[in-house]
């Protein structure tokens, strides 16, 4: 299993375009056992689509920076796992039902 964390930060700035202020990878992509994965999706709050497949993600709550007014928000992505073991864990993780 891999595992890759991504991040978004929107500023009121860049809500206002419509765009992130900054995004990128906080964990490239790399090996990752079932803990190390687990602790992130616990984080996580949603996912990308109600159909799970080999390209859907999960989310985190936006991060608020008071001093800045930024929104930080993570998006776990999981690989070479099926979608039945990458739903499993989205359940395991209290994401979906």
């Amino acid at each position: 299993m891999e595992l890759a964390v991504s991040y978004q930060i929107v500023t009121p700035e860049s809500a206002e375009a419509g765009e992130a202020a900054e995004s990128g990878m906080s964990v490239p992509r790399r090996p990752a056992g079932v803990r190390e994965v687990m602790a992130w999706l616990e984080k996580c709050h949603e996912v990308s689509s109600t159909l799970i497949d080999a390209y859907t993600w999960a989310t985190t709550s936006p991060e608020l920076d008071f001093y800045s007014g930024g929104e930080t928000t993570y998006s776990v992505h999981v690989y070479g796992i099926t979608a039945a073991q990458k739903a499993r864990l989205f359940r395991m993780a209290g994401i979906i039902r």
